[in-house]
């Protein structure tokens, strides 16, 4: 009668446990190939909704191919500014370790702009991402991906990137951090008739959840 009880314990807890990896949306190959055992990819498919806050140091705006920030000792080698960014909008994760970013809008306070006449907050960001992921032992999360950011009422494309972050899946799937690294990010502004260039190094936080 025991080993009976046993029994059907253990296969509850079995259905419970598909049912949560199932919830999470979290997949892994088969354990075993070739009768060996092996540590499988693991693989997201979800949507989550986001915000992020921003603050970057940024150099003032240079003929393109203009090096502002020395890349092996983060000096500035330019003139700079503080801009600070917030936003929201959908990150999508697929099986083949794609990700997106999208349906996003955000908005910047530059903090130089505090002279009588200046607009030191502008809105209308709208930036769409593509890149990749990889999720890793103990739930940790890496993304790296670049963006194409429209701004209508300046009538600008701002490319930027590269983006790196890591941070954690939550337990169970359901919300994930993301903390950007301190890498230099290159921004191209094409505006009617010519182009701009930024370069950058930002501390970001994405805070994530689940949507579908």
């Amino acid at each position: 009668m025991f080993e009976k009880v046993k029994r059907q314990a253990g296969m509850s807890f079995m259905l419970l446990a598909g049912l949560s990896a199932g919830a999470a949306n979290v997949y892994a190959d088969s354990d075993f190939f070739n009768g060996e055992r092996h540590r499988p990819p693991r693989y997201l498919e979800a949507e989550f909704g986001f915000t992020t806050d921003q603050t970057c140091v940024r150099s003032l705006p240079q003929a393109p191919g203009t090096v502002s920030i020395d890349p092996d000792t983060r000096q500035l080698l330019v003139d700079a500014q503080i801009v600070d960014m917030s936003g929201y909008g959908v990150m999508t994760f697929s099986r083949d370790g794609t990700m997106t970013l999208e349906q996003a809008a955000a908005g910047e306070l530059n903090k130089a702009s505090l002279t009588s006449g200046d607009f030191p907050i502008q809105t209308g960001f709208s930036p769409y991402c593509e890149g990749t992921y990889e999720l890793k032992k103990d739930n940790l999360v890496s993304v790296a991906f670049n963006c194409v950011i429209d701004v209508p009422a300046q009538g600008a494309t701002i490319h930027a990137g590269p983006v790196y972050a890591d941070g954690y899946l939550a337990r169970g799937g359901r919300g994930m951090t993301l903390n950007l690294q301190q890498n230099i990010q290159t921004l191209t502004v094409e505006l009617p008739g010519t182009s701009i260039e930024f370069q950058r190094m930002c501390l970001q936080r994405f805070a994530l959840e689940k949507i579908k």
